[in-house]
């Protein structure tokens, strides 16, 4: 970062920089939250210090996003990681609680004793701080496999929702932290952005470290490995970096379709591959895609990590996605209202990431306003989340991904058949249609061969009634909801 830069305007440019990482990291509504009111004051190769409108901003930051903020600047710092201060601004609500009026990630004392999560989750981040700090690579490898570097004391076995989408990828990760045997070696796990695979891969680790004290874990970002590389090999010191990633009983890798088009870093992960592979030792890696479909990726590599297990994370049905309101509340401290639970169920099917993004938005709001949660509340504060919604899903995209589960032709939904075959399809559509976007009865009747709304109302109450009992329908009616969501957004 070079020389200190405390003007207001350098500040200023360094965090824009900063900015652009973490937007790409986090959801649209989290960042509009937590980073729109972030202002930097300071900068320098040992400190960035920000300010934020009021005591609640800075502890939610401090507590959820302090360690993105300091991998965010180590990446653009030779890997270096300073130490963050967040303060509340001048005329801010810094006296509203007993907490200091600044934080700093990356100061201790030697009385400081970690109990929670949420303090072990500090002392973790102070940890990554002090790293920055010159240490020999033998002592800096000893740090890195005791302290779990990385992980986030929240994602465990026991935090994880289960449902019908994740529950193979659930097993096998349960399967290789509890079993000695390394029937799935390597474990891969793939699934689009948020869907729960960095929390299954650091479960993995906390469960393994648990069982075996003594082993030797690391977890690393694919990024992390990447640059890791690229500075052992310009300091000539590749040794200290292998052996950091080769000496250990248990290596997980997350997001490798980062080394796509990476020739080099693709030949160091291909032999620390067959050196852990050879000796036994469990490998698991996570990408967004199959590893066949991850571009410029070699071909024997691929091959490698075909070799043990692959599974698919998909997005949560809707009693699972209503497991993980109910518990990201809960970790909040706060209890939300079931038709409020049930809402924001309903309104964010993308991914569990995005779900919970937008459970905090609802009670961060209510905090910052002082509003009681309820239903209206919510819709008020997600209402572009259900506008977007709207205006995404068309009736197109649910009958094509209605007539392709139920192989029937869009011609036969919209004619005048009765038969069971036809029927039933055709009143999901009309029910999915009626959830899914604006239209009106008669709309939606139009579509489906000129039919009038009593008949589409009809058919969204037959789907909604037989879906209370008929668990196999329910489940197809909300993985056609989300092929329809997902066909929308492509």
């Amino acid at each position: 970062m070079g020389a200190l830069m405390s003007q207001p305007q350098a500040a200023g440019s360094f965090w824009q920089g900063i900015l652009s990482q973490i937007r790409d990291r986090v959801t649209e509504q989290q960042f509009d939250t937590w980073f729109k009111t972030v202002e930097p004051t300071s900068c320098s190769e040992d400190a960035i210090e920000l300010t934020v409108p009021n005591s609640f901003s800075r502890e939610w930051l401090r507590k959820k996003y302090a360690d993105l903020i300091l991998g965010a600047v180590a990446s653009t710092n030779g890997g270096r990681r300073p130490t963050l201060r967040i303060t509340v601004r001048e005329g801010g609500d810094g006296e509203a609680d007993s907490g200091p009026a600044s934080t700093a990630i990356g100061e201790t004392s030697s009385d400081d004793c970690p109990t929670s999560l949420e303090d072990q989750a500090q002392a973790l981040l102070m940890e990554g701080a002090q790293a920055s700090r010159p240490r020999s690579p033998a002592a800096a490898s000893a740090a890195d496999a005791a302290r779990g570097a990385w992980l986030n004391p929240e994602y465990r076995f026991d935090t994880f929702v289960v449902g019908a989408g994740n529950r193979l990828p659930y097993a096998a990760a349960m399967a290789v932290s509890e079993k000695d045997l390394r029937i799935y070696n390597p474990l891969f796990l793939h699934g689009g952005v948020g869907l729960g695979k960095s929390h299954l891969l650091q479960a993995i680790c906390a469960a393994w470290r648990a069982r075996r004290p003594s082993s030797r874990v690391r977890y690393v970002p694919c990024e992390q490995f990447i640059n890791q590389f690229i500075s052992g090999v310009e300091k000539g010191d590749l040794e200290a970096f292998r052996k950091r990633h080769r000496e250990v009983e248990l290596l997980v890798v997350d997001d490798v379709q980062f080394l796509a088009g990476k020739e080099r870093t693709q030949e160091e992960f291909f032999h620390t591959f067959n050196a852990l592979h050879q000796r036994q030792q469990q490998i698991v890696v996570s990408a967004d895609v199959s590893p066949r479909e991850i571009p410029g990726l070699s071909e024997r590599l691929v091959s490698r990590l075909r070799w043990g297990m692959v599974c698919e994370v998909e997005a949560p049905g809707y009693e699972a996605r209503l497991d993980i309101v109910r518990q990201r509340a809960d970790r909040l401290g706060q209890e939300l209202p079931e038709d409020v639970c049930a809402f924001v169920s309903e309104s964010v099917r993308t991914n569990v990431r995005e779900l919970e993004g937008a459970v905090t938005r609802v009670i961060g709001h209510a905090h910052l306003t002082g509003h009681k949660i309820d239903i209206t509340e919510a819709r008020e504060v997600l209402r572009d989340l259900v506008v977007e919604r709207r205006r995404r899903v068309t009736i197109d995209h649910i009958a094509q991904a209605v007539t392709g589960h139920f192989e029937v032709k869009l011609a036969e939904l919209q004619s005048k058949k009765r038969t069971q075959a036809v029927a039933v399809p055709r009143q999901i559509c009309m029910f999915l249609a009626r959830r899914l976007t604006g239209h009106s009865l008669e709309e939606i009747g139009g579509f489906f061969g000129g039919r009038d709304h009593s008949t589409v109302l009809y058919g969204v109450d037959r789907i909604t009634a037989r879906s209370k009992d008929d668990v196999t329908l329910r489940d197809t009616v909300e993985q056609l909801a989300t092929q329809a969501l997902s066909v929308a957004g492509s």
